[in-house]
């Protein structure tokens, strides 16, 4: 468990030289916006002699998003960090992961004449810090870069609203499994350590206030395949409200839908409730 923390705090200090030009920038009035949010929350339960039963249990998630952003009259760059990382221990027992996620994703968009359309080049990196285990918590079935995922993908993008976006391009996909053990775990021939495919990119973003310091961020993405049926396509749709209580403490719900029958077959769902400290660095 520490050792995963050790490697969050490590890329958030990696992050301060970008921070302290963010500080530069808003003195100049430069064309960058710089965002840094850090959240950390936790929970403990104890019992002894408790007559109504109850399982001893303490969990702690730490997660941290960074945005740069960079515009002038012909484009516009946005790069994010997303690290996520929360683990549990239940009565004594062994720890497991609740949370887990390195994404780093980088998109150009040159403007059109009509600004609300432009053209777009888009790279997203995405893996987890820690092993994965089955639910009998006995075999490893995923790590660090086993699997990694790298996508590229270019087309045309469509901004009717500053919280509103919808994306279509063609795409390229590896997956990459450095661990060849669990290669056919995720696609990958057996032995092999990475898998390209070609095919069509679709995706919808929004980020708006629904309410009094209630922020929600979705995100529906699908990647067809040139050469899988249709109705293989990946489908990743995130969903985020976080909500403020104070200048401190904040609530976060994630709802996220998978499918991507090269690992699964059935749809994966992930639901995490979060209460916790947050701050935001810019």
């Amino acid at each position: 468990m520490t050792k995963q923390f050790v490697y969050i705090i490590c890329c958030v200090f990696f992050l301060i030289p970008p921070a302290l030009t963010a500080q530069d920038a808003e003195e100049t009035k430069s064309p960058w916006i710089h965002s840094w949010k850090f959240n950390l929350n936790g929970s403990q339960a104890s019992y002894s002699n408790w007559s109504q039963g109850g399982v001893s249990s303490i969990a702690g998630a730490a997660s941290t998003i960074f945005d740069s952003k960079y515009t002038n009259e012909e484009f516009a760059n946005t790069s994010r960090i997303n690290l996520k990382f929360g683990q549990t221990r239940l009565n004594g027992d062994d720890v497991r992961k609740t949370d887990d996620l390195i994404r780093l994703t980088n998109k150009t968009n040159y403007f059109l004449k009509n600004k609300k359309y432009s053209a777009f080049v888009d790279i997203e990196f995405r893996t987890q810090f820690a092993k994965g285990f089955d639910d009998d918590y006995e075999e490893v079935i995923s790590k660090f870069m086993a699997p990694g995922y790298i996508t590229e993908s270019a087309g045309l993008s469509y901004k009717p609203a500053d919280y509103f976006s919808i994306q279509l391009g063609l795409g390229l996909k590896q997956t990459v499994v450095a661990d060849t053990s669990l290669s056919t775990l995720y696609g990958v021939n057996e032995g092999d350590k990475i898998r390209g495919e070609g095919g069509l990119t679709i995706a919808l973003g929004m980020e708006k206030n629904i309410a009094e310091n209630i922020i929600y961020s979705g995100e529906l993405s699908t990647f067809t395949s040139f050469v899988s049926a249709v109705s293989s396509t990946d489908v990743n749709f995130t969903n985020e409200i976080s909500g403020k209580i104070n200048g401190y403490l904040s609530t976060n719900l994630q709802f996220v839908l998978l499918f991507d029958d090269d690992v699964n077959e059935k749809l994966q769902v992930k639901q995490v409730l979060a209460v916790g400290l947050n701050f935001t660095i810019l």
